[in-house]
């Protein structure tokens, strides 16, 4: 191939004898034969990182793997592809051709990101048995934080991986900091004749894919890792950033005018920044970049706002000069929606972080700020910004916070039924829903980018789980624009058989899904990992049952009480007269369960399901 490079050797008669057979992995789509980088620093501060993957296809399923995408910022890196072919089962070496290697531009219609791109590979003549093999080297002049860097590596993914190691060549001069995570891999350190390079090469071998399962962990807490970092403290970090962003925290004067036009007539604070903030929560177009990808440095408040759209730490910067303009105090803020632990235990550099937002703080009160969830509303955070140690910058000094987690209180689905229940089985009914915290802005977002003419279509779809002839009547949907009040959602609802009618008798769960199955996230027998109920909530509902003349009920579910430090379930019937009102509560807390424990978690989930499929059974007076 053109533009090959010594290091890439002919093995591809090698790796056709070394690889096992598909069978010996019966369960793997592809397998990672070679998994390798080598990464290295200089003096000057350029660096450049080569990386090989060879796989192994072993059936249809692993055919993805052939479509390659790697991305790189042009702006500060060249990249160049040191080979990549298609080595068939008998032998034949198919080469990928470089007018076969395309350039793309993810984010071309946006002028600020155009650096940002990607090289598109699709392997040539894929078929089961195949192994497909590319290099390719990513370089830059000096690091974005000169004179440091940082890197982390993964051993394990997805598919088995054979081989998988990582080598680092640094000065000898240089120090850095390395941590492992879920290994005892150490690397391997050898200093050149000279005396003036050190390579330290981390390596593992025949690792198994990661088996998904239900509320599993991130893959940093049980995956075998490691990272580096020459970067020495936090404060570094912070003074860093602070030195690429306050210098586009600058105004202009159209900046300034649409500050003024918000605040006006606005009394306190407070006022004045919920106004400025919903203004580029709705007129900042968010371009979902990750933090990174096109560098640290954001772009200047007034290019952000002349051109009405920004990544996450572009409108967060707009967002901080808009209420510094105000004569609000605002800061950046970065962290990582990733990674929930303890920042402290983890080596610093500004690898650690992949989102920004903005903190306010008015009268002794801070207000967390993200315009990138575009239905938050003022002062509350997304799900993914929440239970998270964030660094707060304040004049670039740095401080660790960490950021309110949802209660059971604040991140809530409340759900009223009233149900005028036929002798023959048949019911009108009402509903309605009112959400709190992350249903609130999952409901609110799916209105607002949903077409009106499907909101139809939205509650039919409701409607058909709760009897197999539902059919639904009027139903209404609260502004999801009005981001100061909850959401609520209600319809109407007629059904000729939501209840079974057998000879004297009506019988019905009790809950309103009479036609919706419901199943356990943890039916299997035993699982590997550890159970990570992330964020609390409430879901609770009360369905009152209007009893139709001439019955009385015969049998009622028993009232349940189930509890647990992860989770309670609550449930009880009362009969006044006609009217029967079942009430259902299920608190989950934000809890991490040991996998010694899964026989208790999955035992809690199938009583709850067994009360769900309790009946109520209603006799007709003789």
């Amino acid at each position: 191939m053109a533009g090959a490079v010594s290091a890439a050797k002919d093995d591809a008669k090698e790796l056709l004898q070394s690889a096992p057979p598909s069978s010996d992995y019966p369960n793997a789509g592809y397998i990672n034969l070679i998994d390798e980088a080598w990464y290295t620093v200089r003096e000057d501060g350029s660096w450049s990182c080569r990386t090989r993957l060879t796989q192994k296809i072993c059936n249809e399923r692993g055919r993805s793997a052939a479509n390659v995408h790697i991305g790189y910022n042009s702006a500060f890196e060249k990249f160049k592809i040191i080979r990549a072919r298609t080595i068939k089962k008998d032998g034949t070496v198919i080469n990928v051709k470089p007018s076969e290697i395309q350039e793309v531009t993810p984010y071309s219609g946006y002028a600020m990101y155009s650096s940002v791109k990607a090289k598109v590979l699709i392997m040539p003549a894929v078929e089961d048995d195949c192994i497909i093999d590319y290099e390719w080297e990513v370089s830059g002049r000096k690091s974005l934080m000169a004179p440091h860097f940082w890197n982390g590596w993964y051993y394990q993914s997805g598919e088995p991986s054979l081989l998988s190691r990582f080598t680092l060549q640094t000065p000898a001069t240089m120090g850095f900091g390395s941590q492992p995570y879920n290994t005892d891999i150490k690397p391997v350190v050898t200093t050149s004749k000279d005396g003036k390079t050190k390579t330290y090469v981390w390596e593992g071998r025949n690792f198994s894919e990661i088996e998904v399962e239900p509320y599993m962990p991130p893959r940093s807490e049980f995956s075998p890792w490691f990272e580096i970092s020459s970067v020495t403290s936090w404060d570094d970090v912070a003074a860093w950033y602070w030195k690429l962003v306050e210098p586009q925290m600058k105004s202009s004067p159209e900046v300034e005018r649409q500050v003024e036009a918000l605040i006006k007539g606005k009394q306190t604070d407070e006022e004045k920044a919920r106004a400025i903030y919903y203004w580029v929560e709705d007129n900042i177009r968010y371009v979902g970049l990750e933090f990174g990808a096109s560098a640290y440095e954001p772009h200047s408040a007034v290019d952000v706002f002349a051109n009405k759209y920004g990544d996450c730490k572009d409108q967060a910067t707009l967002l901080i000069t808009m209420l510094r303009q105000a004569g609000i105090k605002a800061y950046p803020v970065l962290l990582s929606v990733s990674y929930r632990g303890d920042m402290n235990r983890r080596l610093p550099s500004p690898g650690q972080f992949d989102h920004a937002i903005a903190l306010a703080e008015i009268d002794g009160k801070q207000y967390w700020l993200d315009p990138t969830a575009e239905v938050c509303p003022f002062g509350d955070l997304p799900e993914q910004d929440r239970g998270r140690d964030v660094m707060v910058i304040r004049d670039g000094k740095g401080e660790f916070v960490r950021t309110p987690a949802y209660t059971t209180e604040t991140n809530s689905v409340t759900q009223t039924i009233k149900v005028d229940l036929n002798a023959d089985g048949g019911i009108s009914a009402s509903v309605k829903w009112t959400t709190v915290g992350g249903p609130d802005l999952s409901t609110r977002a799916t209105y607002k980018y949903l077409k009106p003419s499907r909101y139809k279509e939205s509650f039919e779809a409701v409607v058909a789980a709760i009897a197999p002839d539902a059919q639904l009547g009027p139903f209404s949907i609260s502004d999801h624009s009005d981001r100061e009040t909850p959401m609520t959602v209600s319809y109407e609802l007629k059904a000729g058989k939501w209840a079974s009618r057998t000879g004297k008798f009506l019988m019905f769960r009790p809950n309103l899904d009479q036609n919706a199955s419901v199943q356990t996230p943890f039916s299997k027998s035993n699982r590997k990992h550890d159970m990570w109920f992330a964020g609390a909530s409430t879901n609770a509902s009360e369905m009152v049952v209007n009893i139709p003349y001439g019955f009385t009920v015969e049998e009622l579910p028993s009232d349940q009480s189930l509890k647990s430090d992860f989770a309670s379930y609550e449930r009880k019937c009362i009969v006044e007269g006609r009217t029967l009102t079942i009430t259902d509560k299920l608190v989950r807390q934000d809890a991490v369960v040991p996998v010694s424990r899964y026989a208790e978690v999955r035992k809690f989930h199938e009583d709850i399901i067994q009360a769900q499929n309790q009946q109520v059974i209603l006799r007709q007076s003789d």
